[in-house]
């Protein structure tokens, strides 16, 4: 009897491997079980009894733990939200909650996946009716909860290219230079400069190492300042700004099409000016957006 126990085990477990079901996986357990019971000489109508009883047992135990602790669909997500308006009477809402959006419009519940447009879009409908330079947009949307980090944080190397973002750590020394003001490069020349006329190093390498750094900087000050020693990257920030905006206000609202509803209205009532953006709806309108 032990053999056609260890016959099934075996077939439960390849079944498990090729289907990946723990209905199966269950079933082999409770056989491996029976099988023991077979060695130790238990009865066949007993081991029979613990085969079908163990698998009923534990294949039930599972169904609900899944019903209890699986995690919701989007769809699922946004009948909950429709709920919840319903009992509290909300009718329009733009929140973010984890790494998702809730979004409601006129009846329509659904959540939608997290991008730095939609953190825009809820900058613009805060400020409904005023127009918001790309810039500033851009600041406050990565000022949201206090700290930009955590606007970008749970974000993968690959959403992070989406949106035209790089880590820190993977930034070249033009990148990283480029975020500095221009008071700051200067001071840190400055710093370097005293540095070498110190002529205080243990390492030959490490003067060489602060030459050209200043050549570094001494060049890149000749490429960004003008005969006046103001920057020329004023405007081209701007312009960048507002491209990188632009670009994440029409990729968000594009995540918005299967909900046309929306759609339209962002699409009608978001509107571009030069290098600023306003939301000004066709009519007074509340949004929850906390």
């Amino acid at each position: 009897m032990w053999l056609i126990w260890a016959v099934l085990t075996a077939i439960f477990i390849i079944i498990e491997f090729i289907r990946k079901g723990s209905f199966i996986l269950w079933l082999g357990f409770s056989s491996a079980v029976s099988c023991i019971l077979s060695f130790l000489e238990a009865s066949p109508a007993g081991q029979i009894a613990v085969f079908f009883n163990l698998s009923g047992i534990l294949i039930l135990l599972e169904r609900r733990f899944n019903e209890r602790y699986r995690f919701k669909t989007p769809q699922e997500m946004g009948e909950s939200i429709a709920s919840s308006i319903k009992e509290k009477g909300d009718t329009n809402i733009f929140r973010r909650t984890g790494p998702v959006w809730e979004v409601a419009f006129n009846g329509e519940a659904f959540s939608v996946k997290h991008s730095i447009g939609l953190s825009h879009i809820r900058n613009l409908l805060i400020k409904q009716n005023q127009w918001i330079s790309c810039t500033e947009l851009k600041n406050i949307s990565s000022g949201m909860n206090g700290s930009g980090k955590d606007l970008y944080s749970g974000m993968s190397h690959e959403q992070l290219s989406i949106e035209n973002l790089t880590r820190t750590g993977n930034l070249s020394p033009e990148d990283i230079i480029d975020r500095l003001s221009l008071e700051n490069i200067r001071k840190m020349r400055e710093l370097l400069q005293e540095k070498i006329d110190s002529d205080n190093f243990d390492d030959p390498e490490e003067r060489m190492q602060l030459i050209n750094s200043i050549d570094f900087i001494d060049d890149y000050l000749r490429k960004n300042i003008d005969i006046r020693g103001r920057s020329r990257k004023i405007s081209d920030r701007g312009e960048t700004d507002r491209k990188a905006v632009s670009a994440a206000i029409n990729r968000a609202r594009n995540s918005l099409k299967e909900q046309k509803g929306i759609y339209t209205h962002f699409k009608s009532f978001i509107q571009a000016k030069g290098n600023s953006f306003r939301y000004l709806p066709d009519r007074p309108i509340n949004w929850i957006i906390d």
